[in-house]
């Protein structure tokens, strides 16, 4: 009897007809629906139904083998397993998993089960690949017994099967043994139905690859799935997209696909970092895994690529170690992105790999601006190793800029911790750091704007860091002490957030530092913090670097001496360091510096910056390499022009002869170019931001810059206004007549209490007035003349004030129009004298 019931099952639907019964026969579950038949094809069983299920099912008659009763059984349930109907795919994913897999005698390998029911999926997943000749491969076929009765499956079916067996039951040793084998693959499939936009196949890989991690996912295990993150299938295989739509396999060899440009793989990188770090977050791993990851990348990163236990996958076969180490970049930079708090307390294996990229960069800048240098001087033996050597020098830039923002954003984040602490580092590790910072910082121009804000940024951190000591004044100050402490997380957060991306974050990062500035903090370093701020002035977004400019002028305000002096140095550019841009920004800066102090600029401060601005703003300055780089430009562009024209075939002005403002357009244009076109002189901008400067300075500050520096600057103004009479230079004559306004202010000013030791009088006064009057008459520029004559106006009316004594007379406290004793000859008038009540005769109605 029993014999004839253990061969029911291998009937025709006796799999699904005995499911039936044993849900027909144990009680209904709570969430059964009443009424429901227990012959429908939708069983709900408990788990004690399932497991009595499987243990009739996977009883093997006495009468048969183990291998032909499973090898008979094994249609119904895949049937079952593959069937659209949830309950049906979670009974035969138990059977197979916990009934069949799970047994040693039929479920490990080679034995019938695998072979009938996870081999198949395994072999979809990860395909074998033999060598067929040098460049070819083929996909090798395995021969088994039961080949017969376990169908090739594609890859979409081995997924859907496999997220069956794992998500319904999960067991820890099941789920290693089938997803193990397979991880890479699983990743690459699922990755590769992400960026086909196959939404439900990649959330199906997804949940696979979570579920393993979650429950036996090691270091190893990221360590080696970092390592082939860009893998799109096997070492010799990938997957692609059918013309049906469907997902397919095929050997690399007959891989006929476009070639992914530079910015489709950087994308690719970064959405695949994303998802790594989110394994590496859901998988249960202890702290010293999660360091010994972040090693792992960070020195692989710095050397190169060393063959280990797992073979890396590559997206094709032209992607290079330079990829390969931009990988392992990206996900260092993730790791301590995630893990800041955790990684900062072991912070000397991270300073060592900065150190060690800073070195090296700072190396690779000084010999390409020694290439550069030799290129102004080209032989005839040179042309050949220049032209090939170009493009290959581009990309190593590329590369070395790539690597180096890496390090540094890096830095940033690991001092910007609070769990960093100095003493954990050696102090030889920590200066060594700092001196290669520092020489980075001076090559000014030769890196690249963003660059030059994170190395000030990083400098800054690194000084801020030695000198993290509480003063000794709030030793006995408890609340002192915890303002300090607040004032430096507070300085960490906004170093850290001047480094962003988004501008509303280094906007806040600015807020946070003027704050501090604003308090007087004592954590401040005074030439550290303008330093950082005068690279802020570098960034492209106007509402940056307009607070940039506001939180130096109140820095300032407070520390006259120290930033007007590095302002001076910074916008005076001696060694010809800074663009243009950059010195036109520290002038708005030392304008607001000097509008801030008023008249409270220190005498040798207000002095170095009128002589700076003088010097300036007249025909002195000597810009040799600015004129070198003037001319290369030219050069380039007029090749670009001859270039465009041969491929136009003729004339570019022709281009825009219908255009109505083309007169206008080009006027315009000419003027822009004779404000850089100076020859060795400065460029017409950076004189009148100069004349500009000095206007406010004398306005504020006249008495302190004496009448030599006074003089001077009428000179000045009067020597621009005569000889400099072309209409690009317009702009700099309106900055000259306004010097002369600011000079008649200030006397004004001054003969109110102050005296600044000079004035306009005689025939001094009268020669500055013809001149001007002359000038008035002779110049084109209408806001030229406009100021001029207003000059004119207030200088005759100085004149007359002087002629009638008022001045004098306010030294005296007492207005005397000029007369003798203040009294008119003949008449009883007392000018001086307050009027007297006299009686009012008033009519009446």
């Amino acid at each position: 009897m029993s014999a004839s019931l253990s061969l029911l099952p291998l009937r025709s639907d006796g799999v699904r007809q005995t499911i039936n019964f044993i849900a027909s026969a144990a009680p209904p579950l709570a969430s059964q629906p009443e009424g429901q038949s227990a012959n429908e094809p939708k069983p709900s069983l408990s788990l004690e139904g399932l497991a009595q299920v499987s243990r009739i099912l996977t009883a093997v008659p006495s009468s048969m083998s183990a291998d032909i009763y499973f090898t008979a059984l094994a249609p119904q349930l895949l049937q079952l397993l593959d069937d659209s109907d949830l309950d049906n795919k979670r009974v035969a994913s138990y059977i197979i998993g916990t009934g069949i897999l799970s047994h040693r005698k039929i479920g490990a390998p080679r034995t019938v089960g695998w072979e009938l029911f996870a081999e198949p999926i395994l072999s979809a997943l990860n395909p074998p690949v033999v060598k067929k000749n040098s460049s070819d491969y083929v996909f090798q076929h395995i021969e088994s017994k039961y080949a017969g009765f376990a169908p090739v499956l594609g890859p979409e079916q081995a997924l859907e099967r496999l997220s069956s067996l794992v998500l319904f039951h999960p067991n820890p040793g099941l789920v290693k043994r089938l997803v193990s084998s397979t991880f890479i693959s699983l990743w690459s499939l699922e990755c590769f139905a992400d960026e086909t936009r196959k939404s439900s196949l990649a959330e199906q890989a997804w949940k696979v690859l979570v579920t393993f991690c979650k429950i036996s996912a090691n270091s190893r295990e990221m360590v080696r799935l970092g390592e082939n993150l860009l893998a799109r299938g096997g070492l010799d295989w990938e997957y692609f997209e059918s013309i049906q739509g469907k997902i397919g396999i095929r050997t690399h060899s007959s891989n006929q696909g476009p070639k992914l440009d530079a910015t489709r793989i950087m994308q690719i990188v970064n959405c695949r970092t994303e998802k790594l770090m989110n394994l590496i977050k859901s998988a249960v791993l202890d702290d010293s895994q999660i360091v010994g990851i972040a090693d792992h990348f960070s020195s692989q990163w710095l050397n190169t690529v060393q063959s280990g236990s797992h073979e890396t996958l590559r997206d094709n076969e032209d992607i290079e170690d330079p990829l390969n180490h931009l990988l392992s970049a990206k996900i260092t930079q993730r790791m301590f992105e995630e893990y800041r708090d955790l990684l900062a307390t072991n912070p000397s294996s991270i300073l060592k790999l900065v150190d060690q990229i800073v070195a090296s960069f700072t190396i690779d800048t000084k010999v390409v601006l020694e290439k550069e240098k030799n290129k102004a001087e080209p032989s005839i033996f040179r042309l050949g190793e220049m032209t090939s050597s170009q493009r290959t020098s581009e990309t190593e830039r590329d590369e070395s800029n790539a690597a180096i923002s890496t390090a540094l954003s890096l830095l940033s984040a690991l001092l910007s911790s609070p769990e960093f602490s100095l003493e954990a580092v050696p102090d030889a590790l920590f200066q060594n750091l700092r001196r290669n910072i520092t020489t980075l910082s001076s090559y000014g121009t030769s890196l690249s704007n963003s660059l030059m804000m994170s190395v000030a940024n990083v400098a800054a951190m690194l000084d801020f860091e030695q000198r993290n000591t509480i003063p000794s004044r709030s030793d006995n100050e408890p609340s002192s002490v915890h303002q300090i402490a607040a004032d430096r997380s507070t300085y960490r957060t906004a170093l850290a957030y001047l480094t962003d991306a988004l501008t509303p974050v280094r906007a806040q990062g600015l807020s946070m530092l003027m704050s501090l500035v604003s308090e007087g903090s004592p954590i401040l370093d005074i030439q550290a913090t303008v330093t950082l701020l005068l690279s802020v002035l570098q960034d492209e977004d106007e509402y940056v670097y307009l607070s940039s400019i506001k939180t130096i002028g109140l820095l300032g305000s407070k520390h006259p001496r120290t930033v007007i002096r590095m302002l001076v140095e910074k916008y005076a550019d001696v060694h010809e360091e800074n663009m243009l841009d950059m010195r036109i920004k520290a002038g708005e800066a030392l304008l607001k510096t000097v509008e801030y102090l008023e008249g409270a600029v220190p005498q040798e401060t207000i002095e170095q910056l009128g002589n700076t601005m003088i010097t300036i703003a007249s025909r002195r300055g000597n810009r040799t390499k600015e004129i070198v780089d003037r001319n290369r430009v030219k050069k380039e562009e007029e090749r670009s022009r001859k270039r465009a024209e041969n491929i136009w075939g003729g004339d570019l002005t022709s281009i825009d002869e219908d255009d109505p403002n083309k007169d206008a357009n080009q006027s315009i244009l000419r003027v822009i170019e004779g404000w850089a076109d100076t020859g060795h002189g400065e460029d017409i901008r950076i004189r009148t931001s100069a004349l500009s400067i000095l206007g406010i300075a004398i306005e504020t500050n006249a008495q302190n810059l004496g009448p030599t520096m006074l003089s001077a600057a009428v000179d000045c103004a009067i020597a621009i206004l005569k000889l400099e009479t072309t209409t690009e230079r317009a702009i700099l004559r309106r900055a000259a007549a306004r010097i002369i306004g600011s000079i008649i202010k200030a006397l004004d000013t001054a003969e109110k209490g102050q005296n600044i030791g000079v004035g306009f009088e005689g025939d001094n006064l009268a020669d500055i007035i013809t001149v001007l009057r002359y000038i008035e008459t002779a110049d084109t520029d209408e806001l030229v003349v406009g100021h001029l004559g207003t000059l004119i106006k207030n200088l005759n009316i100085w004149r007359e004030k002087l002629v009638l004594g008022l001045y004098k007379a306010r030294e005296d406290s007492g207005i005397r129009f000029g007369l003798e004793n203040g009294r008119l000859a003949g008449l009883a008038i007392d000018p001086g004298k307050p009027t007297e009540a006299r009686p009012k005769i008033e009519e009446l109605d």
